[in-house]
């Protein structure tokens, strides 16, 4: 059984997800709490397995009680947070912190259409629990301890490239750690499609183009501009796809086939490798299934290079391993470690 503990400031919220979490046959909730002081003495005399942490609360507010839940007593835990704008972006930072993944707490002007909403969202919440509930509680800790720390690599202009990065449960942790070792005007173009909604990429986004010196955006329908040093990430639920357009390059944006409503990383390595060939380099991020090894398949047949994140610093070890096991993976490295891999590839054949 997976021991949960929902730690939300509404009572009423509480029991709703207390209700759906125990519909489940594999699910057991030990506590529900209203406040952080709360939380912290049951992650501490209960041992939970999984944590459901609402962001907004007092006396200690979610981010406050996440920081000391790394610090003391690592734990998978699940932001539970609202559709807004200063939520979405306090999310961000809660993932940063060590948090495995969130879930949308939808909006309602009444208790019935909370309910309502909260039970649309069953499946996701049930799914990212049981994803949390196998999360090495070690890699939390490193994690946490570990997010502060990111130096640029030195890089020379070197030729255009193309890397495309594919992550999920764990990536935006793994993406906040490498994209800002890359220096200002690095002669590559980053393609990114990371299994997140389009309200929290936004948001996303938005964070990393503050902390990173690279020029981080979301792709947008109208011709894309390939500047040095551009990251370009799907928009959630979109495929991102590059085509040749003459002797140029072009993104379009494609919502046909759509990764269980998101972004599909295949689609987005398979185009690369057609557009760029031997020019494109895949890097494939912590997350589970196998989205993204038919993309670095395509990209090592057509002559590109090919990284996966190693089982030690993967916070789910699940896209990459299936990418190992396939032999599609030029090299299997660290977190710390990818950024300057990069740099080199790119530097190759200059």
């Amino acid at each position: 059984m997976i021991k949960v503990l929902v730690v939300d400031d509404s009572k009423f919220i509480q029991n709703v997800i207390t209700r759906i979490l125990k519909e489940a046959p594999d699910i057991e909730v030990v506590a529900a709490v209203s406040n952080g002081i709360e939380a912290l003495n049951k992650v501490h005399s209960l041992n939970p397995d999984v944590v459901t942490l609402d962001i907004v609360m007092s006396p200690m507010d979610g981010l406050s009680v996440l920081s000391r839940i790394m610090e003391k007593n690592p734990v998978p835990v699940i932001v539970v947070s609202s559709l807004s704008t200063n939520e979405a972006a306090i999310s961000i930072d809660a993932l940063k912190l060590g948090a495995v993944d969130y879930v949308a707490k939808p909006g309602g002007d009444s208790p019935l259409w909370m309910e309502a909403g909260l039970k649309r969202i069953k499946d996701e919440l049930l799914a990212k629990i049981r994803i949390a509930a196998i999360v090495d509680k070690n890699k939390l800790r490193a994690l946490y301890q570990g997010e502060n720390h990111s130096k640029a690599v030195p890089a020379a202009i070197t030729p255009d490239k193309i890397v495309t990065i594919g992550s999920s449960v764990g990536g935006p942790q793994a993406l906040m750690s490498i994209l800002p070792k890359f220096p200002r005007n690095f002669n590559a173009l980053f393609l990114v499609s990371q299994h997140m909604s389009p309200f929290f990429i936004k948001a996303f986004t938005e964070r990393l183009n503050k902390t990173t010196r690279l020029k981080v955006k979301v792709a947008r329908e109208e011709k894309e501009e390939f500047q040095p040093g551009t990251v370009i990430f799907a928009p959630g639920d979109a495929n991102i796809i590059l085509k040749k357009s003459g002797k140029g390059l072009n993104i379009v944006l494609e919502k046909k086939h759509r990764f269980r409503g998101l972004s599909c990383i295949d689609v987005m390595m398979r185009s690369v490798a057609e557009a760029a060939g031997k020019n494109s380099i895949g890097v494939l991020l912590s997350g589970m299934g196998r989205d993204g090894v038919e993309g670095l398949e395509c990209i090592k047949k057509a002559g590109g290079k090919t990284i996966a994140q190693n089982e030690e610093t993967s916070i789910i070890f699940g896209m990459p391993m299936e990418a190992i096991k396939k032999g599609v993976v030029d090299k299997v490295l660290p977190l710390e470690r990818i950024p300057r891999a990069v740099i080199r590839m790119v530097e190759e054949n200059k």
